[in-house]
């Protein structure tokens, strides 16, 4: 299919696996919020099961069957080298395959991606396009879990850097000796997506640009379980609603700078709850569901924390040992 010139407000990506127990309110209210541009979902689970049928339509489904055939040399040759699951670590390097893959066939010159556990505060397509400078814009620390591409060039860029990578023998043991030194030094981290999405920014130059620092006094969070120079409260960042619009408040200067769209990674997920749009009676039950299936879920998974922490303690151990 011919490729379009770019959109004024380009088109919103999720990629999905399953149904967890917080992506129905990511995914109402990115329909709800941002009405200038087109949802698109790829996932193994129809969409129509969970969405009401007042935004149903916004939302178009792509079944992951359709589009992971893009990803199968890049699975012939993956090697893990993480300390998260292996089938978690696989697909998030997978989806942009699949991503480039949705927009080839159907002809998206620009998109941006949101990480399923992103609760947007806005209309992200129309202020994210507004924005004047980047091909591509994700945040360099934390990654792509906002990520616009302006320009799909940027990610086949990405895309061909990553399979190029670990179908290479020399590069691919260059990834090996990375990740041995992160172990070495008493830390834990991986080879993930991040990895390349930085050398992406390195590459793109003055065509790169972070969607974290506050632009006309508006931002994208990093993650909710992280202070960055924001009042937080019980480990997360004070979130202030007024209206439709969100805010969050400079520990430096006392200003409050509205935040468009709110990054709730690992246990911080329970607290999507407070912060979802509800307007009706199933926008509550959605909402007191999401609490209640959180609470369980991460009681359930308490042990793997513990065995990230001792494997965390274990590491700067053994190096202060050999120093």
């Amino acid at each position: 299919m011919t490729r379009t010139v770019p959109d004024v407000s380009p088109p919103i990506v999720f990629v999905q696996r399953g149904l967890a127990f917080y992506f129905p309110t990511v995914l109402v209210q990115a329909a709800r919020r941002c009405t200038s541009s087109r949802i698109h979902l790829i996932s193994d689970v129809d969409p129509t099961s969970f969405v009401p049928a007042d935004v149903r339509p916004r939302v178009a489904w792509s079944p992951s069957s359709t589009l992971d055939h893009a990803a199968d040399e890049f699975r012939r040759h993956y090697v893990h080298l993480s300390v998260n699951r292996p089938w978690l670590e696989q697909l998030c390097f997978e989806r942009w395959f699949m991503i480039k893959e949705l927009c080839r066939l159907q002809g998206l010159a620009s998109i941006i991606h949101l990480d399923s556990d992103v609760l947007v505060e806005s209309d992200v397509g129309r202020h994210l396009a507004r924005r004047t400078v980047g091909k591509v814009m994700f945040s360099r620390r934390m990654g792509p879990h906002v990520a616009y591409f302006r320009d799909i060039a940027q990610l086949e860029r990405l895309c061909e850097d990553i399979l190029t990578t670990y179908r290479t023998p020399e590069r691919l043991e260059g990834l090996r000796k990375t990740y041995d030194a992160i172990g070495e030094r008493g830390q834990v981290g991986s080879i993930s997506d991040m990895f390349f999405f930085e050398r992406l920014a390195n590459a793109a130059g003055n065509d790169y640009a972070d969607t974290f620092p506050v632009v006309d006094g508006e931002f994208f969070d990093h993650c909710m379980g992280m202070t960055e120079g924001y009042r937080s409260r019980l480990g997360t960042k004070v979130v202030r609603h007024r209206g439709d619009d969100a805010y969050c408040q400079s520990i430096a200067t006392g200003e409050w700078a509205r935040v468009l769209a709110l990054h709730f990674q690992g246990v911080t997920k329970i607290w999507m709850a407070w912060h979802a749009d509800i307007h009706n009676a199933e926008d509550a039950q959605r909402s007191l569901w999401l609490w209640c299936r959180g609470a369980v879920s991460y009681a359930s998974r308490a042990h793997r924390y513990v065995i990230r922490k001792a494997t965390i303690l274990w590491r700067r151990l053994r190096v202060r040992t050999a120093a």
